[in-house]
């Protein structure tokens, strides 16, 4: 009589074989969702706080601040000093800050990770040629603008002679003024006064000028941070968030007149003239990019502030 043994044994292990595979895809299934993806789930319910400064970063909220489907509870603040309490503080389960503060808060003790980069270089050197003489006014000296403008200095085809000013808003009336024939601006100011003055144009494009020195196509400005708890209990509500402000950036990139449907207090956000928005929207900068999709980037300009990079800040 054939002995049915090996039979039995190769029945046996085909079925460990398929009971082993069938407990891979449950396992694949229960893993976390990665950076960058969010599923179906409806997180009406999931309040999420977030703070962000006013001006471009704040507009890239424009088309999720309204959206029923969110639970977004926000609050738009003026100063570094501000963000920075938040920072210590922990509360919040999001906040939209400068890279180069968010990292340095991080570096030293705050329970926060660095989940994508929203606003990107948008500085211009703006002039009239026929009057330009190589005297600059700037703003933001030891700051973002500063350290990109002293960066990419050499670069100008003409020695210049810069007097920094405190803001990009000190900056603007001076040029209109007549009292320099150039200034460092950033958008959506240098468009306002571009649209004032038909004389004035872009003399410089700082981003292009920065991929020279560095051979990165531009700087990262702002990013969202999120805290260590937040992302752990409210991973997949967040990524939705910020999938949906991803979307919404493009969306209005191809089609500004959607500012126009959003239910938003524009002058909220830093911005009384949604036609100048229009207009400007495009130089802005607007660009969500998971911060592992930008490490380069950020490391890059990072050194410019002698700021120590860590693989570790960034969602994983």
């Amino acid at each position: 009589m054939r002995d049915k043994k090996p039979v039995i044994i190769g029945l046996l292990l085909a079925l460990v074989i398929i009971l082993a595979c069938i407990f891979g895809i449950m396992m694949l299934n229960k893993n976390e969702t990665p950076v960058g993806t969010a599923d179906t789930t409806d997180f009406s319910e999931v309040e999420l706080s977030l703070v962000s400064p006013s001006g471009a970063p704040a507009l890239s909220l424009a088309g999720v601040i309204d959206d029923s489907s969110i639970a977004l509870d926000y609050e738009i603040v003026d100063g570094s000093e501000v963000l920075s309490a938040e920072f210590l503080d922990g509360s919040s389960d999001l906040i939209i800050a400068p890279v180069n503060l968010g990292t340095k808060l991080i570096n030293n003790g705050a329970e926060y990770q660095l989940l994508a980069v929203v606003s990107w270089g948008n500085l211009y050197i703006v002039g009239d040629r026929s009057t330009y003489d190589g005297r600059l006014a700037a703003f933001g000296e030891g700051a973002v603008p500063g350290r990109v403008f002293e960066l990419i200095r050499s670069e100008l085809n003409e020695e210049v002679t810069v007097d920094y000013y405190n803001s990009v808003a000190e900056v603007a009336p001076l040029l209109l003024s007549g009292e320099y024939g150039a200034a460092l601006l950033a958008e959506p100011v240098a468009t306002r006064v571009r649209n004032s003055n038909e004389a004035l144009e872009v003399l410089y494009d700082v981003q292009d000028l920065y991929e020279d020195v560095t051979g990165d196509s531009t700087y990262p400005q702002a990013a969202i941070f999120v805290s260590s708890q937040a992302i752990k209990d409210k991973t997949e509500a967040i990524l939705n968030l910020t999938n949906s402000i991803q979307d919404t950036i493009i969306a209005i990139k191809n089609d500004t007149s959607l500012l126009d449907s959003y239910d938003v207090d524009y002058a909220e956000l830093g911005f009384d003239d949604i036609a100048l928005l229009k207009d400007a929207y495009s130089g802005m900068a607007l660009d969500l990019v998971y911060g592992t999709d930008c490490v380069d980037e950020v490391k890059g300009f990072l050194e410019l502030f002698d700021i120590a990079y860590d693989d570790t800040m960034y969602v994983r």
